[in-house]
């Protein structure tokens, strides 16, 4: 019990995406979507290259603002009912991205 800031938590995140190099920049954000302080984190998730939204579902989960945040970051939305799902969701994730990094780099033959 206690605050929910994805406002901060997504600033600090394009935050820290500015200070990468690479080409390809992704956030993750684990969260249940209910937030309690601050305003609403749509506008922010907008200015993600991609954002990854995984979900904790729980009795006071928010699944339209989590799809709100990922649809807005171009990214997708994942469920999770425990933690230890978390670690298959990020490397599904990261593997679906070099997946279509490495399919669009490939030259396509007649």
């Amino acid at each position: 019990m206690g605050l929910t800031n994805l406002e901060e938590a997504l600033k600090a995140g394009l935050k820290e995406l500015d200070s990468v190099k690479a080409e390809d920049k992704i956030g993750i954000v684990i969260t249940d979507g209910h937030y309690t302080v601050r305003k609403d984190p749509r506008e922010l998730a907008a200015q993600y290259p991609k954002l990854f939204v995984i979900m904790i579902e729980d009795y006071d989960s928010k699944p339209d603002l989590c799809q709100d945040l990922a649809r807005l970051g171009k990214g997708k939305m994942y469920n999770v009912a425990d933690f230890t799902e978390i670690p298959k969701i990020l490397f599904d994730a990261l593997r679906s991205l070099s997946q279509k990094r490495h399919n669009s780099s490939t030259p396509r033959r007649n």
